[in-house]
């Protein structure tokens, strides 16, 4: 379970690198490992002179002050440091703002690229109206999301990880694995746009991926991931893909 959250704490943060690729406007992030010792230990790695109390008959078996004799466990456990929202607006010259702005209303390339970027992860459990998982910052008369905490997406596909149901919306999809695009109807040509630079950087996006390989405990763990982003791009190459799963599906409301 160990191996199997670290390598879904590594692609969340690889997603955080992406989206940095893609926009100017984002939270800057870093892996860290955190090191900690359980000193409770786990019953079937007992120091070798508190064997006897791994016996449930045992009066001393449930005693706390026994257990202490128990060997201490380690643990090491990935974790994302990231900068705080109005480290970010400073970084921009720019104000964090908080107060409802319908995605239609906040900057247009920005805001198709957020839509595009979490369509690639996979993830649904956001909402730029509402605030989910986004923060918003205004500069020059504009406001600007930006996505944070991807844990739910299909790209991490955490083992706890539900469609999400944010203020009632179903969606057409069972499983955070399939795809849904969340973004709203804007001009055709901004779609392209988007569309192109995208894929200008498809090589770089998946060297993120490639250049940490080493650091996943599951090589299937790091082999879906790279599958994931690999079929998002399949996606924006094939014309008639692009139009039924992004084009057609936008948001009108």
């Amino acid at each position: 379970m160990e191996d199997r959250s670290n390598d879904d704490v590594l692609k969340e943060y690889l997603a955080y690198k992406m989206y940095e690729l893609l926009s100017p406007i984002h939270f800057k992030t870093r892996l860290a490992t955190l090191e900690y010792t359980d000193t409770r230990g786990e019953k079937d790695e007992l120091h070798p002179l508190a064997i006897f109390l791994n016996d449930s008959k045992n009066s001393l078996y449930n005693d706390e002050g026994a257990w202490a004799a128990r060997k201490p466990k380690n643990h090491t456990l990935l974790t994302i440091l990231i900068e705080d929202d109005k480290v970010v607006a400073r970084r921009h010259d720019a104000k964090v703002l908080k107060r409802f702005v319908h995605p239609l209303n906040q900057e247009e390339t920005v805001s198709i690229t957020n839509a595009f970027f979490q369509f690639m992860i996979g993830n649904t459990d956001f909402s730029t109206a509402y605030s989910h998982n986004q923060k918003l910052i205004f500069k020059e008369g504009k406001s600007y999301p930006i996505p944070y905490d991807f844990d739910m997406s299909g790209l991490v596909n955490a083992s706890y990880s539900v469609v999400s149901n944010i203020n009632n919306t179903s969606l057409d999809i069972d499983k955070v694995t399939e795809r849904q695009y969340r973004g709203f109807k804007r001009n055709p040509a901004l779609f392209e746009d988007t569309r192109r630079h995208f894929l200008s950087k498809e090589s770089e996006i998946l060297k993120i991926l490639e250049a940490h390989k080493s650091l996943f405990k599951e090589a299937r763990s790091y082999e879906m991931a790279h599958n994931y982003v690999s079929d998002f791009f399949a996606i924006l190459k094939n014309d008639l893909r692009f139009q039924k799963e992004i084009l057609k599906v936008a948001r009108e409301k």
